[in-house]
C-alpha cells in the first residue's frame, strides 16, 4: 500500500487506526523518525528505524521521497532477513 499522509501525529495515527492486521512501520533515521517513533509504537506491531548511512540499499541509486519509501518498505517484508541494518531501540524500548 502506498499513501501520502499529512505530517501531523493525529493524522498519521488516524491513518494507522484505519489499517487492518499487523502494521509494521519502517522509518528513515532523521528528525521525523524521532518524532514519530513514540506516538506510533503503542499502535503498531513494530517500528523499525533505518540509518541510510549504514545501509547500502538506501544509499544506492536516485533519491526522492517515493523511491526512499519503497526501499524502506522492503525492510518490513517478513522474509527480509538482514534486520541488522535497522535499529529497533533507537528511541525507546
Amino acid at each position: 500500500m502506498e499513501s501520502i499522509v499529512e505530517t501531523k501525529a493525529a493524522t498519521i495515527l488516524q491513518f494507522v487506526h484505519g489499517l487492518r492486521g499487523s502494521v509494521h512501520v519502517t522509518l528513515e533515521e532523521g528528525t521525523c523518525a524521532a518524532w514519530l517513533h513514540d506516538p506510533l509504537k503503542p499502535h503498531v506491531t513494530e517500528v523499525l528505524v533505518c540509518d541510510p548511512r549504514k545501509n547500502d540499499l538506501l544509499k544506492a541509486g536516485n533519491k526522492n521521497d517515493r523511491i526512499d519509501a519503497r526501499k524502506l518498505a522492503i525492510f518490513s517484508e517478513p522474509d527480509f532477513s538482514p534486520r541488522s541494518t535497522t535499529q529497533r531501540t533507537a528511541y525507546g524500548p
